[in-house]
Order: C-alpha cells, then structure tokens, then sequence
C-alpha cells in the first residue's frame, strides 16, 4: 500500500479512551478513530484492520484507490483528519509524514526540518490547529519527544518457508506461464560492458539478500538493449555529479521468480513477484540498483538496504535524512529522465517504458 492521489488525509495519535468522533473542525473535514467508511466529498475514505496493520485508503467516485498507506498495529490509537487542501499528512505513534500534491496530480514526500536543517516530525501548525482540543495536548507530548527513527540496520531476512535446494529443483522444472500476443525479439546486454563507472553487486548471487542464500549460479546483470543503453545515458549523467551505478539485479530467470515466492512467507507475497504472472525482471526490463561515490567507492547513503520489505523502502517515504533523500532523488530523477519509471514500494526498483513489449524469459545466464 502505497500514497498517490487523493484528497489530502491527516493520521495522528489520539488519546487513549477517545470514544466519539470530535465535531469537525471545517465542514469539509473527515475525522475517524476506529475502523470503517466515510465520504471524503466525492471519494470514499475507508479504515480497516489487515493483520499485523491498519489498511488506510481512499476510492474515487469512478474506483480508482488514489491513497494506499499502512499504519503499523491495529491495537493502537490513531485518528485521521480528512482535508481539502493540497497536502497529506499522516501518523502513527508519534510518527508523521507529509506528501504534497504537485502540478501532476501526483502526492510528492515532504521532507520536514527545523530550523537548524535537522530533520524533524513536527505537525505544521495549520494542521494540528485543526484537531480536536481533547487531543491536542496528548498530541503536542508525543511530537516533544519523537525522533527520526534509523533506518533497518543490516540487510532484511526473511526465514525460507522451506530449504532452498528442494524449491530451487521445482522450479527449474516448472514452466512460465504461456503468453499471447506479439513481442519484439529478446537482445539482452550484458551491463558490464555498459560503462567502467557501473559496477555490479549482485545480492543474489551472495548470500547477502533477503532469504540469505545464494540464488544465481552467477554475479551477472543484463537488461534487454534499448534499456541497457538508457541505464548508459543515465551514468553519463550522474557521472558529472560524481556517482557510479551500483547495480544489484537485472534481468532475471523465471525460475528464480518461482524460487522467491515460494521461499517467502505469505505475509511479505506483496513484495516479490507473482510467478503465474511473471516479473518484469523476467522480460529483462527491471533494474535494481543504488549509487555509489566515483572518489570513494563507497556507496552513498540510502534510506534503506537492498531488499528492504518495510515501508522505509518506500520511494516517497518522509521518514528519513536529508542526505538520503537527496541521494534517493538523484537516483530517481537520472533514471526517470531516460525513460524508466519508479515503482511506489522499493526506492531501487525502476521499470523499462517498452517492458511489455518483451516476453517472459527462463534462460540461465550461462545460455545468454
């Protein structure tokens, strides 16, 4: 779940035994404290507990989810202010994040800093002017004293439902699902031979990814041409700003699509590919990738590791410092410029434009 359009919505913390909804502030706002559905003017503005979360989203009139956001456990207190105006605000705990919609139509993450330049999670006074004033001063404590959390420390893992070894050997003998329909004929590039300034660190050929077992029977990346040669303009680029591409993941065999999905437990299915659908690294179209420092060698830092499943991966998440979010930003602006696009959920990740044009493929990279 994931912020994208919406009339702009408010999460904070209400007191504990809050039993009512407090007189609205404007004739326009939406206050909840507890699962369920409300108009937000043409949109609907649903809550609902979804397991270990609480599910916020809201669906226009013509059924489109335009808003998407998780809010840690159902158990605790929160309460969410529907606005009118151009900015989303939301909370859980002491937690805020802010998006503001841009001429796009799209929300964008709002770094919030004090004075100082440190970052900060301070509700702007015209939003928390609005809230109930039996909320306030409960509100007003939690903010004095919340601190930007770090970001997951090490990389995320995740226990295989079952041994590697056994999943991997059905899946090899499985099949990608059959496909109907043209596709231009498959050209995949090794990325290697892209630009000495990008340079490879393939997780899954390690055990350094999230099911701590190598994958890949080798450290190799290719994505189908037309790609491959915008991923080079996009290092001509960053290049000038001192960065290399550091890349984790390319095009990836079907196989090992199948391998992740039954490896992963259920509760974490949202963040790795369906194989009866098939993967967009399966068409040689994806890209996984950071930045590193072309002085140093080092990679720069991101809000995140690779393969984070939490929502600090988030491509807009606010929650994090302002040299990450500058780094994240270059990042995104240098591969979006050359025609890939960013997915809500994983700041790395970024699609190919043509990636539909390209068939799901299964080849091990000793066949390429």
């Amino acid at each position: 779940m994931r912020p994208r359009r919406v009339a702009a919505i408010l999460m904070t913390t209400a007191v504990a035994g809050l039993l009512a909804i407090a007189p609205l502030a404007r004739a326009s706002d939406v206050l909840v404290d507890r699962p369920g559905s409300h108009a937000l003017g043409d949109a609907t503005l649903t809550v609902a507990a979804a397991g270990d979360l609480v599910d916020l989203r809201v669906v226009e009139a013509d059924g489109r989810e335009s808003l998407g956001f998780d809010l840690r456990a159902p158990g605790s207190r929160w309460l969410v202010l529907g606005s009118p105006s151009g900015e989303v605000w939301a909370s859980g705990g002491a937690d805020v994040f802010g998006w503001r919609r841009e001429a796009d139509g799209l929300y964008r993450a709002i770094e919030i800093i004090d004075a100082g330049g440190r970052p900060t999670r301070r509700l702007p006074d015209a939003f928390f002017d609005r809230l109930p004033a039996a909320v306030k001063a409960n509100w007003a404590e939690a903010q004095a004293t919340a601190r930007p959390g770090p970001a997951p420390a090490g990389p995320f893992r995740v226990t295989p439902t079952r041994p590697i070894d056994e999943i991997r050997a059905e899946a090899i003998q499985a099949r990608p699902p059959a496909e109907e329909g043209e596709f231009l004929e498959s050209d995949l590039v090794d990325l290697e031979t892209l630009d000495p300034r990008v340079k490879l660190d393939i997780r899954y050929a390690g055990d350094d990814n999230f099911l701590g077992v190598p994958v890949y029977t080798s450290a190799r990346a290719f994505l189908q041409r037309p790609a491959a040669e915008a991923l080079k303009r996009a290092q001509a680029k960053l290049g000038e700003r001192g960065f290399g591409l550091l890349i984790h993941d390319g095009y990836r065999p079907w196989y090992v699509t199948k391998v992740f999905r039954e490896a992963t437990p259920p509760k974490y299915h949202g963040f790795v590919a369906d194989p009866a659908r098939g993967s967009r690294h399966n068409r040689g179209c994806a890209v996984d990738l950071s930045l590193y420092d072309l002085e140093t060698g080092k990679p720069v830092d991101m809000p995140t590791g690779y393969d984070d499943f939490s929502r600090c991966a988030f491509s807009d998440y606010p929650g994090v410092t302002r040299a990450q979010a500058a780094n994240r930003a270059a990042l995104r602006e240098a591969l979006e410029a050359e025609g890939f696009l960013h997915i809500p959920n994983e700041w790395w990740h970024f699609d190919y434009k043509d990636w539909k044009r390209y068939p799901i493929q299964n080849a091990a990279f000793e066949d390429l």
